[in-house]
């Protein structure tokens, strides 16, 4: 938690091969057919068209409109997206699947066709897929999940329990989920193994979809999405201890029964305890589990969706760990060898420890000849996720192979919680949403050019899942080691896929010396540590070895072969692999297998590379892994067909590489993609220039002292505590976090009268004022400063629904006090009425207007949680611990948190003036900006425009704009919603991962810690896990001295950022 037919003639041809390729695991296999690209010219590149473009998850989360929808959609298309996905999320009030649901449908569909962009849709009513809203679970207990449960004996059976066996200490049961689960709606989760319920998920989330929009137009141009579906053991009753969990269904004892020739009961303890054969019991256990989830689930909606031209895309729980996809879905490369456009989900502001989740995706779609390969991305990264952030991410994911990008998440509403549902938000709401068409070009050109030709690796690296299924207690871990052999190979630019066990059973053969697998075929396989291997892969290494292959392994040799050991296959093994190190493997690779393409410089190694090939020439797609460092680069590699060309995303420009020359010198700027082509592939480049180095600068102007300063849209501050009364008592509680009003409220199952008292302390009035109320029309009366005041707002905040109205009159110089009064419903979030699982969503509101916002500081934070991490230029993180309102002032040093707006979201405008004695023609001027925090930077030269920076290099060419004498250099700074929405007091400061309950003291995913009671913790003054009274606020603003520089001119040569 996809493609636009453009009128493209290519784009025709292209969407012919993404949609038609194989859908399922034992099928014909397809070539990756991305060579039937023609060579990327000048108007693709600069103006990419919507099939490569962001298709964001649309967060249809309220009562929805069709009018606002249509708006909603149209901005998508003029902020630069190429489609969306429609997902219902929390939050929604419109009937899931009712009457309303379709007229909504129909609406985005048509806006978005009339937009020239493309509606998507989505399986489920937030997620996991399998519920259908709570559908499915109640048509029949049979379709409910179940687990396996191993009991202590004396243990009372919980409801939904079924003994199956016993022994001297534990029972044995089976689990049947029970309905009440508030993510469920109040029903509970699906059993997935079971064929029968995945076709009453088909027929009532799919086959709608189908007969509406999709049956007899002859071509496959809508996606669904799946999300996060599982077999995982985690819906066990939560108040029965137990002594282990496992996967269960009478479907998947008859699938082992099938593979296996006896029941399953009879080895249940072996399940758990290490005697006997236990590895081989666990073996064939995890290897039924993967393929009766494949063959259910996948398999069986790939099928039904390819016969009704849809296209079944998403992402299945756990990928991103081998133990992961153990336990919740068996063996993810099988489900992405059934989709037609697979996926994977990828959290968080980190790249770090996800490259067997994104190589399993590729190597996958690779062998099976699908082009399009999504990713759900940018999900819980918070709010100031900004430009470079997304560079970074996405280009990690081109270079590995994915070109699908599903942004996390762009809402339809912020009202209530919805501001919390893991942040970010792409939308409107965002005050760089104007400049979001910048950074999605330049997606869309990554994404693009991902897509040409064809990937030809000519490495195998097993993969160690099966090991993972028979380890024991105590043995070692699989993924570090899988994980350390892919980061080798890619710090030495070696092209490579993964091989999954039962997919090289399924297709793989030996052939002149090659291991084919679909549509690749490689020439040297790596065994990284092993405990297990099967007999069909020591069969298909023994017929490469004696073809001539080359077989490597890179720690522990596999002594357990179908589950059994056997020394005698083991020693067969050594004799043909050649035992080395990961420390060592570059160096034994480099005597036998070149790499496409050698990177030498000092960080040579944060340089990734993917080498695509087409009969028309190459492309060698380049990524600096860094998000920090630039890096140098003496790049050499072979270009057939000549004519070498580098395409720089970043400017849209692309420029010669010397025609005769195979090594070349390259500076690739931190987080950033550069590509390579040859031949006929460069041919309808237009070049803007031949490619150099960029030369040395001498400073001809520093800009330090005083900025002076002009925000260019309401400040604001954002009141989260209040006192409260409820009932129809005048006694007021201690101001405390709304949101904690709100959590004991709702534990307490309150209903009735409740008053909530907001403080706001004026040290000066301003000239202007407006009161911010989310939904005004809950209150039954408002009162400023004791006043009585009739809210008729006439404008609105940051969401439509935000609605505004002038308070300044009621204002006075001291303290201030905000009060209103409504009628308080707990939210029941297992109903069935969509309307009541939400309850009266109390609310911070914010005062916007004419003035500054002065801090109480505290000590600033240098150990946040993004700074830890190291992956991030150093931020410190303003603490303070309260706040007024007073007067603004015109000059700043920079930093405009701490001086006046710890809370503002939007434009800034600060100018500086300088002075050229002349503006010599031989040199080239520019504007530096070593350290900036904000979204966006535009700068301005004498009234001019010279750029929107987004990325580094933040350094713009202005000769143009110069005169000599005296210059003004504006700088209009654009920020996010981080500052004025939180999380304010998570005690880590800045986060790189934000879920709701980073903006309170519960925790839970992805905090984890947290104390559900912490909101009387902190009335109690006891320590809390990570709510902290503390506000915490980003910098907003210049952090560097700005630098006005020069170079000289080459007259050969055009400057270059």
């Amino acid at each position: 938690m996809t493609i636009n037919c453009r009128a493209w003639c290519w784009g025709f041809v292209l969407l012919t091969f993404i949609f038609l390729s194989c859908d399922e695991g034992s099928g014909e296999k397809k070539r990756e057919r991305g060579t039937d690209l023609p060579a990327m010219d000048d108007l693709t590149f600069r103006n990419p068209p919507a099939d490569f473009r962001s298709f964001p998850f649309y967060a249809i989360n309220d009562s929805l409109g069709e009018a606002e929808i249509a708006t909603q959609v149209r901005g998508f298309k003029e902020a630069g997206f190429g489609g969306f996905y429609l997902h219902s999320r929390e939050g929604l009030i419109t009937e899931f699947l009712g009457d309303e649901w379709w007229k909504i449908m129909e609406a985005a569909v048509r806006a978005g066709r009339e937009a020239g962009i493309s509606a998507m849709f989505y399986d489920e009513d937030k997620w996991p897929s399998g519920y259908a809203g709570g559908i499915i679970p109640d048509m029949t207990p049979d379709f409910r999940a179940r687990c396996l449960a191993r009991l202590f004996n004396q243990t009372p059976l919980p409801a939904g329990a079924e003994v199956i066996a016993r022994d001297s200490t534990y029972t044995y049961v089976v689990y049947t989920a029970q309905p009440g689960y508030d993510i469920f709606n109040g029903t509970c989760y699906v059993d997935l193994f079971n064929p029968e319920m995945v076709r009453a998920f088909v027929k009532t989330s799919y086959l709608p979809y189908a007969e509406r929009f999709t049956r007899g137009n002859g071509s496959a141009r809508f996606a669904i999405f799946t999300d996060e579906p599982h077999v995982h053991a985690r819906y066990f009753d939560k108040n029965t201890p137990h002594a282990g969990l496992l996967s269960w269904s009478p479907w998947l004892e008859k699938k082992f029964s099938e593979l296996n020739g006896y029941s399953l009961r009879d080895s249940l303890a072996l399940l758990f305890t290490e005697k006997g054969n236990w590895r081989q019991v666990r073996l064939r256990y995890y290897q039924a589990k993967a393929l009766l989830f494949e063959e259910s689930f996948s398999r069986q909606i790939s099928h039904w969706c390819a016969d009704n031209d849809l296209i079944f895309t998403g992402h299945f729980l756990g990928e991103d760990g081998l133990e992961k996809i153990r336990d919740r879905i068996g063996n993810s490369m099988l489900h992405y060898r059934n989709m037609q456009q697979p996926g994977i989900d990828h959290l968080g502001l980190s790249i770090d420890d996800r490259l067997i989740t994104a190589r399993n995706l590729s190597s996958t779609a690779n062998q099976y000849g699908k082009v399009k390969r999504l990713s759900e991305l940018f999900g819980i990264s918070g709010q100031n996720i900004n430009f470079t952030d997304r560079q970074w991410i996405a280009g990690w994911h081109a270079v590995l192979g994915i070109n699908h990008f599903c942004p996390h998440l762009t809402l339809y509403s912020m009202k209530g919680a919805r501001k919390r549902d893991y942040p970010p938000t792409f939308s409107y709401h965002q005050p760089w949403w104007n400049y979001n068409k910048k950074i999605e070009d330049y997606l869309a050109r990554i994404a693009h050019a991902a897509s040409i030709g064809s990937y030809n690796p000519q490495i195998l690296v097993v993969s160690p899942l099966e090991s993972e299924y028979i380890k024991g207690s105590g043995e070692w871990e699989f993924t570090a080691g899988m994980a350390s052999i892919l980061e080798v190979l890619q710090n030495h630019h070696y092209d490579y896929d993964i091989g999954d066990e039962q997919i090289m059973a399924d297709t793989a053969s030996v052939q002149n010396g090659r291991v084919t697998i679909g549509a690749m075929s490689y020439r040297l396989i790596i065994l990284p540590s092993m405990l297990s291997l099967r007999e069909t892969t020591f069969q298909l290494i023994s017929r490469f070895y004696r073809q001539g292959g080359i077989i490597m392994g890179t720690g522990r040799l596999p002594r357990y072969f179908d589950g059994l050991e056997n020394r005698e296959r083991l020693e067969e093994l050594k004799k043909m692999v050649i035992l080395t190190t990961p420390e060592s493997l570059t160096r034994e690779l480099a005597s036998r297998i070149e790499a496409p393409v050698k990177i030498k410089g000092p960080r040579a190694g944060t340089v990734w590379s993917q080498t695509r090939t087409t009969p028309k020439g190459k492309l060698l797609l380049l990524f600096n892994t860094s998000r920090t460092d630039p890096a140098i680069i003496e790049l050499a590699a072979e270009f057939p067909g000549g004519n070498p060309m580098v395409w720089d995303p970043a400017s849209a420009r692309c420029y010669r590489l010397p025609a005769k020359s195979t090594s070349f010198s390259l500076r690739m700027e931190p987080a950033a993609t550069l590509w390579i082509t040859s031949g006929e592939l460069s041919r309808n480049a237009r070049v803007k220039a031949p490619y150099y180095l960029p030369g040395e600068t001498e400073r001809v102007a520093v800009l330090d002292g005083h900025w002076r300063g002009k925000r260019l849209d309401p400040n604001a501050i954002t009141l989260d505590f209040a006192s409260y009364t409820a009932g129809n008592g005048n006694e007021f509680s201690a101001p405390e976090p709304v949101i904690a009003i709100f959590s004991r409220l709702s534990e307490h199952k309150y209903k009735g009268p409740l008053t909530l008292r907001y403080p706001v302390l004026i040290e000066e009035i301003p000239s202007r004022c407006r009161l911010v109320l989310e939904q005004p029309g809950l209150f039954h009366s408002l009162k400023i400063n004791g006043r009585e005041f009739t809210f008729s707002g006439d404008g609105h905040f940051i969401d439509h629904q935000f609605i505004s109205a002038d308070i300044t009159p009621f204002l006075i110089q001291g303290k201030n006090s905000i009060q209103m009064t409504l009628d308080f419903f707990p939210p029941q979030p297992a109903s069935k009425d969509p309307a009541e699982r939400y309850g009266t969503e109390i609310e911070s509101i914010y005062l916007t207007g004419d003035f500054a916002v002065s801090g109480i500081p505290l000590n600033p934070m240098n150990d946040s949680q993004r700074n830890r991490t190291g992956n991030f230029p150093p931020r410190a993180v303003h603490r303070f611990s309260g706040f007024a309102l007073t007067a603004e002032k015109a000059l700043f040093t920079g930093d405009l948190t701490p001086e006046g707006y710890p809370f503002y979201a939007g434009s800034f405008r600060l100018s500086h003036s300088f002075t050229l004695d002349s503006c010599d023609r031989d040199y080239r001027y520019f504007a530096e900006l070593p350290d900036v925090e904000s979204i966006v930077s535009v700068v301005t030269v004498n009234g001019h425009v010279a750029d929107t920076l987004g990325w580094p290099p933040f350094k713009t060419d202005i000769t143009r704009f110069l005169k000599n004498g005296e210059n003004i250099l504006e700088i209009t700074l654009v920020n996010s919603l981080r500052n004025l929405l939180g999380p304010h007091h998570h005690k880590g400061g800045e986060l790189v991962k934000v879920g709701p309950g980073s903006f309170t003291g519960a925790g839970g995913f992805p905090d984890g810690r947290g104390e559900q009671d912490w909101y009387d913790l902190r009335k109690q003054k006891k320590n809390t896990a990570i709510w902290s009274d503390t506000y915490h606020h980003i910098p907003f603003g210049i952090l560097d001295t700005v630098i006005i520089s020069r170079s000289r001119q080459n007259p050969e040569k055009t400057s270059r950022r």
